[in-house]
């Protein structure tokens, strides 16, 4: 099943039960019944209280709407030349935000800046990225579940979080400190790869990590 805005772009396709969004939506490309049905994050009947902003990039939306249940995120990083300590390393991240349509989060790919670069840093970075995210825009406390197929990171925050890291701490101790202060109820879940939304996020990541390649 497709759902098409009103100039013919395909917005999103039902894949397993899932919806798959093809592109950044904005609310007024969707007649608002048809938003009502296929987006199950709003339990209200009047939905006018969303505001979407015109940039481009998430960190500047705001929103109103308090009636998200459950927000599934996908994260991902990559690092080009990752065991090689000849070539130069390029990282970048990926976030899929499966339940953003409501609230106007976008999916991102991103190149990361960083001196000290890895895989293992690149997928922490995705994470530090939609904890400042949720953090700043997500104004009333909302129950998030972030997906990352780094088993190492995912088993950092839920096994081992009070336990003194050695590598990595400056990362650690930053995302620590987001969770800590955050106002909302984050779950961090490790998630196969070959999952629909994972190899979305992993897209994203490549694709980022080759525009800081080629900058």
């Amino acid at each position: 099943m497709e759902l098409k805005s009103n100039s013919g772009k395909i917005l999103m396709i039902r894949y397993e039960d899932k919806t798959i969004f093809t592109k950044s939506i904005i609310f007024s490309e969707i007649d608002e019944n048809v938003y009502k049905i296929m987006n199950p994050i709003s339990n209200k009947d009047n939905v006018s209280n969303i505001r979407i902003s015109d940039s481009e990039t998430s960190d500047d939306i705001s929103y109103e709407n308090d009636t998200i249940d459950i927000l599934n995120i996908y994260t991902d990083g990559s690092c080009i030349n990752n065991h090689d300590i000849v070539k130069n390393r390029y990282m970048g991240i990926g976030i899929h935000f499966v339940d953003g349509i409501g609230i106007g989060m976008k999916d991102i790919s991103s190149p990361v800046s960083d001196t000290n670069k890895s895989n293992t840093r690149a997928e922490m970075h995705a994470i530090l990225k939609v904890l400042l995210l949720v953090n700043k825009n997500l104004k009333s406390p909302s129950k998030i579940i972030i997906h990352s197929d780094s088993e190492s990171v995912i088993d950092g925050i839920n096994k081992y979080r009070h336990t003194r890291k050695k590598r990595n701490s400056d990362l650690w101790n930053r995302l620590f400190k987001l969770i800590e202060h955050s106002i909302h109820d984050i779950e961090f879940e490790h998630t196969s790869r070959d999952n629909v939304f994972i190899r979305i996020a992993d897209n994203l990541a490549k694709s980022g990590a080759d525009n800081c390649k080629y900058a």
